[in-house]
């Protein structure tokens, strides 16, 4: 675990995530969160990600509280948006990419959500019972998330997120990525342009 993690473990980071009457600020608070980034779901699953356990769990529940069946459901993508780069709970409640329980990923390059209402956005079917590999899914997309042309590093993760079985791990691994490559704003436009 990198040291700024650990301090802000340590200087209560979790606080943010579980101490709030307010709904929509706890999802922006897991959404940016670096802290819940550092743990796994378990210590026998050591590529996994407990934050995105966590949002993945709440779109699920808010769609069943809202009387949608797993049948029903669909990964959305969007744009990413420069914002995310600053990962503050503000942020994420002021983005108009961001839906309140349904975004399970918000980045610079790629904002994805798990929704019954896919709009005219590109979209994939969960599938018919919650046994789905996010390797599926993503590969079911209706239209290519971002731009991988001409661009090795992103060839190759999208390659990795067409053979990543877990949820969890593949949305970590997509956070990784933007955090260990960074996304210039050239880039960030480059992939809104293909969205336009």
């Amino acid at each position: 675990m990198e040291s700024e993690q650990m301090e802000a473990v340590v200087d209560g980071g979790f606080q943010e995530l579980v101490v709030s009457e307010d709904a929509a600020r706890l999802h922006a608070a897991w959404l940016t969160s670096d802290v819940a980034s550092a743990y796994n779901e378990s210590a026998y699953y050591p590529y996994t990600s407990l934050k995105y356990h966590v949002l993945l769990t709440a779109a699920l529940l808010s769609e069943y509280r809202a009387g949608r069946s797993f049948d029903e459901l669909f990964l959305t993508v969007r744009p990413g948006e420069s914002a995310a780069a600053d990962a503050s709970a503000e942020a994420a409640l002021e983005s108009d990419v961001v839906s309140p329980y349904q975004t399970v990923l918000w980045s610079p390059l790629v904002t994805l959500a798990v929704t019954s209402d896919p709009g005219n956005r590109p979209a994939a079917r969960l599938g018919a019972e919650p046994a789905r590999s996010f390797a599926d899914v993503w590969s079911r997309l209706s239209d290519q998330p971002f731009e991988t042309g001409g661009t090795r590093s992103r060839m190759m993760l999208d390659a990795q997120l067409r053979r990543l079985r877990s949820w969890s791990t593949a949305l970590q691994y997509i956070e990784e990525f933007v955090a260990w490559r960074g996304m210039p704003d050239a880039d960030v436009a480059d992939v809104k342009r293909g969205w336009s």
